[in-house]
């Protein structure tokens, strides 16, 4: 079965990783892991496991870690032997090491990168946590994550999620610049910001003026973590209605204003923190017909 198997999706709680990386996977092109780990064991086997799919195409990893903070290799690290995967189109990773072999890859035709946070972050700003603090989160720097692209040769980026952690205002400033310039098919942008210093008052203006140097920008969804934000998970008694007006009559508007500097731009997607559940909504450009602003109906989160 292993030989014909094109695409497959894992828990790693109960998968045999170890002894799957005894096998040959010539045809597997999509690979999904997701779960958790529950041993050193497992995490020692997914870099063997990873090098024997050399024919990879879709690539995502979000596995949450118990316990410490820490970051297990996914390929090995970057001082290993040169790793056999190539020919990626799309690779996910939560909680990456920067270090790690799998930025090492040939990413010449990557279209997706997202390097990303699972579970996500925000249930740790939240006033009242509904997720375990069992499950480690090591989020990236802003300085972080610039490393790893900077290590990565990728001409045909087309689609990038990131998330990290701004130190201090304006620390993120080379790193929002460097996506700008560094990838000139950027077609979409997902950034996931969180503050550090919980005081500092998010300069969202200045953000997206930094975005708009991406003129290819079709689609923006922007997590800024902004100081007035009520966060996730309030009772159903809490007054939603103080932020929501500035969220909704404030910094969308403001942001989508700004960012139809670039030509191409239909939305940008800002985070809101709902009774029962974080979405994005929409805020439209002034070249498209109304409603300016969208809110999701579909019941879907994030």
């Amino acid at each position: 079965m292993a030989n014909t198997i094109q695409k497959l999706t894992l828990p790693m709680e109960t998968s045999p990783i170890l002894a799957m990386a005894h096998l040959s996977w010539p045809a597997l092109q999509e690979l999904s892991i997701h779960g958790r780990y529950f041993s050193e064991k497992q995490k020692e086997a997914l870099p063997l496991f990873l090098s024997s799919v050399p024919q990879l195409r879709k690539l995502s990893i979000t596995i949450s870690r118990l316990g410490p903070t820490t970051r297990p290799y996914i390929l090995g690290p970057s001082t290993a032997s040169h790793t056999t995967i190539s020919g990626l189109r799309s690779l996910t990773v939560a909680y990456p090491k920067p270090d790690d072999n799998i930025f090492s890859i040939d990413a010449t035709h990557l279209s997706h990168l997202s390097l990303r946070d699972h579970p996500r972050y925000y249930h740790d700003c939240a006033h009242k946590p509904v997720v375990t603090t069992s499950f480690a989160r090591p989020i990236l720097r802003s300085a972080e994550c610039l490393s790893i692209l900077r290590r990565m040769d990728m001409p045909e980026l087309s689609s990038l999620e990131l998330v990290y952690l701004a130190d201090t205002a304006g620390c993120d400033d080379e790193l929002l610049s460097y996506v700008t310039q560094a990838f000139p098919h950027l077609s979409h942008l997902e950034l996931h910001r969180y503050r550090a210093n919980r005081e500092e008052v998010v300069d969202y203006a200045h953000i997206a003026e930094l975005l708009t140097a991406a003129r290819g920008l079709r689609s923006v969804r922007l997590n800024l973590d902004f100081h007035n934000d009520h966060g996730p998970y309030r009772h159903r008694g809490f007054d939603y209605s103080i932020w929501q007006s500035t969220f909704r009559e404030q910094c969308g508007p403001e942001i989508v204003e700004i960012l139809e500097a670039c030509p191409w731009l239909e939305y940008v997607e800002l985070l809101y923190h709902a009774y029962n559940g974080s979405r994005w909504t929409k805020f439209r450009t002034s070249r498209y017909p109304e409603p300016r602003i969208v809110d999701p109906d579909d019941g879907s989160t994030v």
